[in-house]
């Protein structure tokens, strides 16, 4: 092969390779552009709302009227009058009594004796001088000092707050009798009574005429067939001659076992203020210490029901310490049922002492008689009428 054919092969190669390189090297129209955008919005709106209203009215309103008003008058009133009278006269008649020496008119001493005792010495004249002086001086100061003070002060705070009171009722409200026990002694079992049912008569008879539904309980029995015109309920719990502490261990638990009543009337301590001889006597304070024992045992065991306790009637007996321990007794009454009554216990007192007739004794001077008993039963009835149906 020659030159120029070589030459020529090394052209065509040349030219080959040159396209080659323009269709590497030579602009593509295709264009690929990739973007990914990824945008998340997250909106979370949470609104909450609590609207509490607590509305408390109190109203408080207070009025304060403050007036004072103060007068002041000082009235000063001096009065002074001064009257001087001098009256001078000259006597001649030397018609006076002797004196020491003579004068003459014009007030010059003279030397010389009187003469004859009731004259003045010769040449001289004593002068007769009226000197009256009249003062009056009147000084009158009034002083008057008036002050008033008003001062109102009016002050109104209104709380309304609705609290609805609970009222204690201890009676039946179906229409039923309210079942009451009498507790005590002989004079609660009826000695001296005309019909054997010592106050229980009377208190049944106001019971009756005002209507009202109540019967007696308890295992002993005393008293009337009827009481105006209605059967009489005869039972109750009076011992004769029973002391406190002896009823608490033989009769108290028994009494409310066999009954639960509504009311509980008591009256004991007789016994244990006047028998001093007896191994169960005692004083005030301890009798009153065994009655509080057998007001807790009521009502504990019923503790609904109304306890009515009283103060014992007066007794004349007077021996020993029979009227101090009464008294004792009596005072200390009322304090321990309002120890009770504080601690939310339904427990009254009814005085029968204070104001018991002074016939009402029999003539043992210690159990009531008819008189006695009406005043008892009608002092029970006011204790307790109110609460009955």
């Amino acid at each position: 092969m020659g030159t120029k054919h070589i030459l020529i092969l090394i052209l065509a190669a040349a030219l080959m390779v040159f396209q080659a390189c323009g269709e590497e090297t030579g602009e593509s129209g295709s264009s690929s552009d990739s973007d990914s955008d990824t945008d998340t919005d997250s909106d979370s709106d949470t609104d909450s709302d609590s609207d509490t209203d607590s509305d408390s009215d109190t109203d408080s309103d207070t009025d304060t009227d403050s007036d004072t008003d103060t007068d002041s008058d000082t009235d000063t009133d001096t009065d002074t009058d001064t009257d001087s009278d001098t009256d001078s006269d000259t006597d001649d008649s030397c018609a006076y009594e002797c004196l020491p020496h003579c004068v003459s008119w014009g007030g010059e001493q003279m030397e010389g004796a009187c003469d004859d005792g009731m004259r003045c010495c010769d040449g001289a004249t004593i002068p007769d001088t009226d000197t009256s002086g009249d003062t009056d001086t009147d000084t009158d100061t009034d002083t008057d000092t008036d002050t008033d003070t008003d001062t109102d002060t009016d002050t109104d705070t209104d709380t309304d707050t609705d609290t609805e009171p609970v009222g204690f009722n201890p009676c039946p409200t179906d229409g039923s009798d309210c079942k009451v026990m009498p507790v005590g002694d002989s004079i609660t079992f009826g000695f001296g009574s005309a019909d054997g049912g010592a106050y229980r008569t009377q208190l049944f008879r106001n019971a009756v005429l005002d209507g009202k539904k109540m019967t007696f309980v308890g295992r002993e029995s005393g008293g009337p067939n009827d009481v105006e015109g209605v059967p009489f309920p005869k039972n109750h719990e009076g011992y004769s001659g029973w002391f406190v502490d002896q009823f608490i261990a033989q009769k108290a638990q028994g009494a409310v076992d066999a009954n639960i009543p509504h009311i509980f009337l008591i009256m004991m301590g007789t016994n244990d203020i006047h028998q001093e001889s007896n191994a169960s006597w005692s004083d005030g304070e301890q009798t009153a210490a065994e009655l509080s024992d057998l007001i807790d045992i009521f009502v504990d065991r019923v503790p609904d029901a109304l306890v009515v306790v009283a103060q014992i009637v007066p007794m004349t007996l007077s021996y020993g310490n029979v009227q101090a321990n009464l008294q004792d007794y009596n005072n200390r009454i009322p304090g321990l049922v309002e120890e009770k009554a504080s601690q939310g216990k339904h427990v009254i007192v009814v005085d029968l002492n204070t104001e018991f007739p002074a016939n009402g004794l029999g003539g043992d001077g210690l159990h009531p008689n008819n008189d006695g008993y009406v005043f008892m039963g009608n002092k029970w009835y006011e204790a307790i009428k109110d609460y009955l149906p």
